[in-house]
């Protein structure tokens, strides 16, 4: 599945466990400690709350020394390797761990960027696991001190349920890199909270049939048959990757047609929401304009 990233942006993710795997209290510290072991490194953590069976993490992904910031494949790697052995160690478990993909998402603005941070805080409330937030052991959050994401907030550390403050990691290293005992827990600092505009993203798509696979030069395909699709398209009720002509047409049938569900008076049960799947009825005249009109565009 693909992952759309967008440097300074601030991301909330979701990762499981392999069939639905029950970590017990030990492997979900190992967790925790995993997804913050690199906290102020490689990414700022907002929240993060481990669960039996999957992790909430309100993330944002810093720059390398390079200039080029982590990717979220990086991140999730080195965390799902690690921690993945640490888990097979304490639950004595033989086999996968972490399902191999994530979902993401950008957070677009203070709302979305709060919703998602309550969203964690709550669930483990929700599941029944604690009564409060704070008192479950595996939820991890930042108390913040400023609430406008695109502003540098000041941010001080806070744990759930058991204070995690100066915690040892025993001079444990990941990926060839320690930590060089400096302590992160507690401290006051600052961390910039940029507002994604989702205006300026566009994804660039390209369809390829199956049966040209074989016998095109692909990279060269997808420079000439690619397109934009702008962000502002991946709403949460419906989303499309059509070409903006066969978006275009649609929005003039849209426009010029009745819903289906209007027209009948009826509820229409569908799949999955996407932009082109909403039924319109049009009479014969408007059809052949919209069919002659889209001939002399295309000329």
């Amino acid at each position: 599945m693909p992952h759309w990233e967008r440097d300074r942006s601030i991301y909330f993710i979701t990762f499981n466990t392999w069939e639905k795997l029950e970590l017990n209290e030990a492997a979900r510290k190992v967790v925790l400690d995993s997804c913050r072991f690199f906290d102020h490194q490689r990414y700022v953590t907002f929240a993060v709350v481990v669960m039996p069976n999957h992790v909430h993490w309100l993330v944002q992904p810093l720059p390398k020394p390079t200039g080029e910031y982590w990717a979220l494949g990086e991140i999730m790697h080195s965390i799902k390797s690690y921690s993945a052995k640490q888990v097979s160690t304490v639950m004595k478990h033989i086999g996968t761990v972490w399902q191999p993909e994530q979902y993401d998402r950008i957070i677009r603005d203070d709302n979305e960027f709060w919703h998602s941070w309550e969203y964690i805080r709550q669930n483990p409330v929700k599941a029944s696991l604690s009564d409060t937030p704070e008192d479950y052991l595996f939820l991890w959050q930042t108390t913040p001190q400023n609430q406008t994401v695109g502003q540098a907030s000041s941010l001080q550390s806070s744990g759930g349920g058991e204070s995690r403050d100066g915690e040892s990691r025993d001079g444990e290293s990941r990926d060839g890199e320690s930590r060089d005992g400096e302590s992160r827990d507690g401290e006051s600092r600052q961390d910039a909270c940029p507002t994604v505009d989702a205006g300026e993203i566009v994804v660039r798509v390209c369809p390829v049939p199956r049966e040209k696979l074989k016998d095109i030069n692909l990279s060269q395909y997808v420079q000439q048959e690619s397109y934009e699709v702008p962000w502002s398209r991946f709403t949460a009720d419906a989303w499309s990757l059509e070409s903006p002509a066969v978006d275009e047409l649609m929005s003039k049938i849209q426009h010029s047609g009745v819903a289906l569900k209007e027209f009948t008076g009826v509820q229409i049960y569908r799949g999955v929401t996407t932009g082109l799947n909403d039924a319109f009825l049009i009479d014969d005249s408007t059809k052949k304009n919209l069919i002659q009109e889209r001939l002399i565009l295309s000329k």
